[in-house]
């Protein structure tokens, strides 16, 4: 069957010291880079965000409108400037391979459009990319889709490629997400589309029984970390629990069914996730810890990954309460209100 690989936006704004990094990106250069090996596609397109400078997304265009929130007469999400057409920020991630042969689709060209996806604007019209002709020319009937960010760019263009009529697999683990409430969002969303999506690719198939709480042993350690910090977070969310860290203890512990309440939406946490409540403050302190954890899985690639979480928490729990509880969840979200970063 005739396959394209399509890699999202492997862009230096959206990986490590961008405008608009995302978190852990650049991770996933070398899972990718070795996807297009072993999957050896018929064609490689790369999709580039190209904005002018003057693009409707950008916050500096947009005077009395606030960072990461949608704009109040017509949705439009407000972030910061990147991907600017011919700056640094908008070229390739240097480690990331790339040929001549590849076709490169450039969107969001337009100053008062904004595209998500690879093949164009949500409403089909405002811009519509030549992803579409490109992969039909080629004669492609199936697609991987991979990149940045899971949350937007590459689920829109993951869908918009089902729509289609492509037989379309998105690769969780080649991939990394603005934020875990939009993460469960978009699978359920992609999953309504009709979109395969796989941990790694091709799938991974054991050929032992499966161990108890297998969800953490799935896919490389890279990808299982990612999952694993995510898990966490959205597990917290559901449950609210007193101390996280205790929390997540008891989750490694005990497991959780229906993939730790990852089902549940933005709206259904609703005020619990308001930017103005503690919560929201709190939430960044448990990220912290889990992003320290993260590291600490990539350094070891342990073996067994759930046993080797629950010695690190217990290890590091101390620590980290020391180092994080004296900032305070009122000082947090104080600096939150005055436009700050909210970080522990």
């Amino acid at each position: 069957m005739p396959t394209a690989l399509i890699i999202v936006d492997i862009q230096r704004d959206f990986c490590a010291g961008g405008s608009l990094a995302v978190g852990d990106a650049d991770s996933v250069v070398p899972i990718i880079n070795h996807l297009r090996t072993t999957l050896a596609p018929d064609l490689v397109a790369l999709t580039q965000d190209w904005h002018p400078a003057d693009h409707t997304s950008f916050i500096t265009n947009n005077p009395g409108e606030r960072l990461f929130e949608t704009r109040r007469h017509d949705g439009q999400m407000m972030w910061p400037v990147h991907c600017v057409q011919d700056s640094e920020g908008a070229s390739w991630h240097k480690d990331l391979q790339t040929l001549s042969s590849d076709a490169i689709v450039r969107k969001g060209t337009k100053q008062a459009v904004d595209s998500y996806s690879g093949f164009g604007s949500q409403d089909k019209v405002g811009e519509r990319t030549q992803l579409e002709p490109i992969l039909r020319a080629a004669g492609i009937t199936e697609v991987v889709v991979v990149g940045l960010a899971f949350d937007y760019c590459v689920a829109a263009t993951a869908k918009d490629a089902a729509a289609l009529g492509f037989r379309t697999t998105l690769v969780r683990g080649a991939s990394r997400a603005v934020a875990v409430e939009s993460a469960a969002v978009a699978e359920t969303e992609l999953k309504a589309a009709g979109v395969t999506v796989l941990e790694s690719y091709p799938p991974t198939v054991s050929t032992t029984a499966p161990p108890p709480h297998s969800y953490f042993d799935v896919g490389d350690h890279l990808a299982s970390a990612s999952a694993l910090v995510e898990a966490l977070v959205a597990e917290w969310f559901v449950h609210k629990p007193e101390d996280p860290i205790d929390h997540a203890l008891s989750v490694l512990h005990h497991g959780r069914d229906k993939d730790f309440g990852c089902e549940h939406t933005r709206t259904q946490m609703g005020e619990y996730l308001s930017p103005d409540s503690t919560e929201y403050c709190k939430r960044y302190c448990l990220i912290a810890l889990l992003n320290e954890l993260v590291v600490a899985l990539k350094n070891d690639c342990p073996d067994d990954l759930r046993a080797y979480t629950l010695a690190w928490l217990r290890e590091n729990k101390k620590g980290f309460l020391l180092r994080y509880q004296p900032i305070g969840y009122a000082a947090l979200l104080e600096k939150k209100k005055v436009g700050g970063a909210v970080t522990c």
